[in-house]
């Protein structure tokens, strides 16, 4: 049911975004899915579904990807100050329960 169901669905959310805009959705949303489909992979025994989360981290098209940042105006980091050590999160703004998902969520 985890490789055959939810599996697939966490993958094609986080490579078709529903068909929507790649930038729709926020950071949190991609966080959550490739947190999903590495625990599945942990689960099932499955390193490419592993590894598909951790391709996404680094090299996926939408908000969750790591080195998006102030310069695209999108992405998990949306401000950097002090030479890229410190940032803000793309959900600050908005309330301690969104926001709180962005650096959690990356761990």
């Amino acid at each position: 049911m985890m490789a055959n169901i939810f599996y697939p669905m966490s993958h094609n959310f986080l490579w078709y975004h529903q068909g929507a805009c790649i930038s729709y959705q926020w950071a949190n949303w991609d966080l959550v899915e490739m947190a999903d489909e590495m625990a599945i992979g942990v689960v099932c025994d499955n390193r490419t579904f592993y590894n598909d989360a951790i391709n996404y981290f680094y090299h996926g098209a939408g908000n969750g990807r790591i080195d998006w940042n102030a310069a695209t105006l999108t992405g998990t980091v949306v401000a950097e100050f002090n030479s890229n050590t410190l940032g803000e999160g793309q959900e600050e703004g908005r309330d301690q329960g969104h926001s709180g998902f962005d650096i959690p969520w990356k761990e």
